[in-house]
């Protein structure tokens, strides 16, 4: 179980930084309206977070009941997956403007995050590919919820420093830093890729 949560924490802490259009989002309303109004927009974000990456872990609990997940195929197909991502996620391009999005309404906040994430679907993939090249297996039903939890726990780390560190620093995230946060994704799930390939060699 603590392996698994932890092992999850890792995965939600590191994937969080792929979510741009997120950040800049929260940008907003930490800028536009205040720092609460910006935690409450990230409690969207890590609601849908949360949800994709249970979907991932239903996903592997359902191979494991019809295929050895141990199988290194699999750890290969994962890292690969992970591979190709990074490359499209270092090529796109983010909307900066978002400021229609802001409303002073924390339920409308919460929503706004929980859309913007929820238009990103590829990112069940994206957790399947995470948790299969870390052997993220979950063996029971109850067992399916701990990775989830880990992301969210991890998550909820990451934006409690963005949110603190944007309201600290009061400046709009510039596309030089956006761009900067592109790299920053593309290594990061290169690394998960080169874990899982090196996962294979021990």
């Amino acid at each position: 179980m603590g392996l698994l949560i932890f092992k999850g924490l890792c995965s939600g802490f590191f994937y969080t930084f792929i979510s741009i259009s997120g950040m800049i989002l929260v940008a907003h309303y930490i800028m536009g309206k205040s720092a609460k109004m910006g935690w409450v927009a990230s409690l969207g974000i890590m609601t849908v977070q949360f949800l994709y990456s249970l979907i991932a872990s239903l996903i592997i609990f359902g191979f494991i009941t019809s295929v050895d997940m141990e199988n290194p195929a699999y750890t290969l197909i994962g890292s690969a997956i992970l591979f190709i991502m990074a490359i499209k996620i270092y090529r796109s391009r983010e909307k900066y403007d978002q400021k229609d999005r802001t409303s002073s309404n924390p339920l409308k906040a919460y929503i706004a995050g929980f859309l913007i994430a929820l238009s990103f679907p590829i990112r069940i993939l994206g957790y399947t590919a995470i948790f299969t090249a870390l052997k993220i297996h979950p063996q029971t039903v109850t067992a399916l919820f701990f990775p989830a939890i880990g992301v969210a726990l991890g998550s909820f780390l990451w934006w409690i420093i963005y949110v603190i560190s944007v309201k600290k620093t009061h400046k709009m995230i510039s596309p030089k830093t956006l761009q900067q946060f592109h790299r920053y994704a593309a290594l990061i799930l290169i690394l998960f890729s080169l874990i899982g390939l090196s996962r294979l060699f021990l």
